[in-house]
Order: structure tokens, then sequence, then C-alpha cells
């Protein structure tokens, strides 16, 4: 049985005083700990010590409805909580009468068969890692959760990283549990998986989306031996506005506008991308996109309507930005591999995006494959079968 460790990392992101965000590191102590003695008292908890992580587990190894609680424990006696995840696809929930459970997420977190003092503390620890404030651009917290595979009670090494962007119209907020990597069933493929949240465009506007994924990058391949994936091995995922993202992170180092902050010393170039119909080329974008893209992208922008008109004083300013965002004017021989995803009827962005796109790489002696859906929309679901696009995906990765 695969057991998924949840993370939520931290990532210190903090204005300075030319508006130009910061990136930082920071630690957060665990907020909650317990007696270990008085954890395994509870009916049926094992452990097992993670040689790769120095620390040790204590779980259930098997409860009613396919629940599971693990604590990571990394000190002796004192108790530090570091992880409990319980993810549960589908679930009846009269089967958790008595329980104590609260969703976060996709997650349900339940906590079983112990004695009332040992599931208080396994779910105060709970409540404590899913609302703690994990990473902040000025006033505003921003997550990452990082999932690792787990063999034999250990976490395995060197295995891919698949980051998934959570994003819509460029706004985010809880970063998920890794989005189409999970669907695919990646974790048991072996690879680690992160789902990566950015501040909203009414908050920041653009670049500070495209700042936040690529810093989330860096932070990433900084911590990649400490968690054990391998930081040459990096692949990106998103649908929509977090496809236009995905395609800022195939941008190289050299290239990119949007290093910003700490960890300037790795890249935060990614190694592949998986583009689900997101915007490559905005300065076409004010007469070809459907009005809901076009709403997104003036607040993005940070300009009104008004400017797109070719009369008006600021239309010159909205054509500067809208190259300055767009993926496709950053295309050069040193760009990630890309595949692209999208369907021939999608009334929100258009095929022809990603068809600009594919050609802009291919001239520029990039590796690229196009998946075109006949009749597919605005939905990645309805674009193929999932063991299509699964099987594709995979063997695009070549990992």
């Amino acid at each position: 049985k695969l057991f998924v460790i949840l993370l939520s990392l931290l990532l210190l992101l903090c204005s300075c005083d030319n508006a130009t965000p910061d990136v930082s590191e920071t630690e957060t102590e665990p907020a909650v700990t317990a007696d270990t003695d008085l954890l395994l008292s509870a009916a049926g908890f094992e452990t097992v010590y993670d040689e790769n992580l120095g620390a040790t587990w204590v779980y259930r190894p098997e409860v009613a409805s396919g629940l599971f609680a693990r604590i990571l424990v990394y000190n002796d006696g004192q108790t530090s909580f570091r992880v409990i995840c319980t993810e549960v696809p589908s679930l009846d929930m009269g089967d958790l009468a008595g329980i104590p459970v609260f969703e976060y997420g996709n997650c349900i977190y339940a906590v079983r068969n112990g004695d009332e003092a040992v599931n208080d503390a396994l779910m105060s620890a709970l409540q404590g890692i899913a609302n703690g404030g994990e990473c902040k651009v000025g006033d505003r917290e921003i997550k990452l959760n990082l999932f690792l595979p787990l063999k034999d009670g250990q976490t395995v090494k060197g295995e891919p990283l698949l980051i998934f962007l959570d994003s819509g119209c460029w706004y985010s907020g809880d970063p998920g549990n890794g989005g189409m990597w999970n669907e695919f069933g990646a974790l048991d493929r072996g690879f680690a998986i992160a789902s990566v949240s950015h501040r909203p465009i009414n908050e920041a506007p653009f670049p500070a989306p495209m700042e936040d994924v690529r810093a989330a990058v860096r932070f990433l391949r900084k911590h990649a031996s400490e968690y054990g994936y391998d930081p040459d091995r990096f692949a990106v995922s998103g649908w929509s506005s977090g496809g236009n993202l995905s395609l800022t992170l195939g941008i190289s180092d050299e290239k990119s506008p949007f290093n910003v902050g700490d960890n300037l010393d790795v890249s935060g170039q990614v190694q592949r991308v998986i583009d689900f119909y997101g915007p490559s080329d905005f300065t076409v974008a004010f007469d070809r996109y459907a009005d809901q893209s076009i709403d997104c992208i003036y607040i993005a922008f940070d300009m009104p309507r008004e400017a797109a008109k070719k009369d008006s004083e600021q239309y010159a300013e909205l054509q500067k930005r809208a190259k300055k965002y767009s993926p496709i004017f950053y295309v050069d021989g040193n760009y990630a591999p890309t595949l692209l995803l999208h369907g021939t009827n999608d009334p929100i962005v258009p095929q022809s995006q990603s068809a600009m796109m594919y050609e802009t790489l291919r001239i520029n002696g990039v590796r690229a494959q196009a998946m075109v859906s006949d009749g597919g929309v605005h939905d990645w679901t309805r674009l193929f079968s999932r063991d299509h696009m699964a099987r594709e995906i995979f063997e695009f990765l070549e990992w």
C-alpha cells in the first residue's frame, strides 16, 4: 500500500521598498507536540524508521474505509508532528459516523480507534498543519504541497518531480493535491509531486504570478537533496492560466524576466512543460479571446478595457505589457521540451494559441508535440480519454 506524504513547504515572499517581491526561505516549528508513548498506546499503531528522512513514522497500517493516519516524528520522546494526511477520492461520509474528521482541500482527515487523548492530539496536529501559514508575499499566504512516494516504508530517492500549478483566471488559493498528476496516479508510478499556488491577480497583478511560480521552482530545487527527488528532472503542468504559467517556466533563466527573489543561485526553469490550453501570446488576445478571458487579462495587466482602443493613450502600454507577459516571445533553443493539449472548440482560449506556440518551438529547434482534440472544449477531462492522455504525457516525459 502506497502512502502519501503531504508536506506544506515554506516560501517567505515579502514586498520590498521598490515593490519587487523578495523570496527567502523560512522554517516554522510544528504547532503541536505530544508524548510518543501516548501515541503508541493507541491500539494498532506501529512505527517504522525512515532512513532517508532521518525520522520515524508512527502510523496505523489500515483501518475502515481505506483511511490512513501517519505521523512523522522528528524528535524522541516529545513528538513533533509534521505530516498526517488521509486522502479519500470518494468516500461515503456515513462511514465516518463518530470519527473526528474535517476536510481541507481535496483531502479528508480522520483518526480512528485511539483513546480520546490520542485522537485529540492527532486532530490538533492535523488542524495545526492544515491551517498554518506557510508562505507569504506581503500579507498574502502562498502555499505549496509536496507529495513523496514511499516504498517499503521509505521515501523513494532520485525520482523526478512533477509540479502542478493550481490556477484559474490567474486566481489561486489552496494548492490542492497535485491536480492532473494525482489523477494519473503519478505517485503510484514512483514520481514526487508538488502542487503550487500563487498570489491572485486581484491582489498582485502581473508579473506576480509568474514570479511566484518561478520562485517555487527555485525553492523546490534548492531543497531537492532534503526531500530526495531529482533536481534535474522537473516537469510542470497546469490548465488554462495554469498552462500559461507553466509555459513561463519553460523559459531559460537567461531569457526569463521573472527571476525575482532568493535562491537565484539555482535555476527556475523546468525540464518539461505540459500545457493544457494556456494562453501563449497576449498581443492577439483582445480581438480573439472570449469576454471571460479578456476580463481576467485586463485585471492581470492592471489596465482598463478602454486601453484596447487604438486611439487610447494607454494602448501602447497595453501592447507593451501584452508582449512582456507572453511566453511565446521568450522561446529560444534553450526552452524546455513542451507538450501542448488543446481542443478545436475551446470557447475561452482559441486553439490557435497552442498552434502558434507549437510552430515557434519547432522553428527554434525545441522538441515539441501538439495533441489537438477535434471538438474539444475548455475542459481537460473532455479532450481525450484519460488513459490516452496519461500514456502520451508519461511517454513525452521520457522518464
